[in-house]
């Protein structure tokens, strides 16, 4: 979900419609459950928790949870975990700035709007 935020939100900052982007992805090599099926883009997927306004779903505060467990476990194991940690961290930060009871697909507003205070309208 992050990759396929921060490549949308990447696009739309450089003038591409984001539905458009995904229509593309969702053909090609980027295909996956984040872009066809759970889409962070509000209204690209009906009935996902980003056409309503995030909510539902899967809550940020769990999926750090849970990240936080798969790190323990790469610890003890003495695996590289450092694409989690990096995603635990993003987690984190919108933990921290509120965002805790939101969708996981939420990440997209994170990217779209600077990793920083998110504000309306999405």
């Amino acid at each position: 979900m992050i990759a396929v935020s921060e490549a949308l939100a990447m696009g739309e900052k450089m003038g591409g419609d984001p539905k458009v982007l995904s229509d593309i992805i969702s053909v090609s090599t980027g295909r996956c459950f984040s872009v066809d099926t759970y889409s962070p883009i509000p209204h690209y997927k009906e009935g996902t928790p980003s056409c309503n306004d995030y909510n539902g779903g899967f809550m940020i505060k769990l999926i750090h949870k849970d990240l936080g467990l798969a790190i323990s476990a790469a610890n003890e194991g003495e695996a590289i975990s450092s694409e989690t940690l990096r995603a635990h961290g993003i987690y984190g930060h919108m933990m921290e700035l509120g965002y805790g009871d939101k969708d996981f697909s939420f990440v997209y507003q994170y990217f779209r709007n600077d990793c920083g205070t998110i504000t309306k309208p999405y």
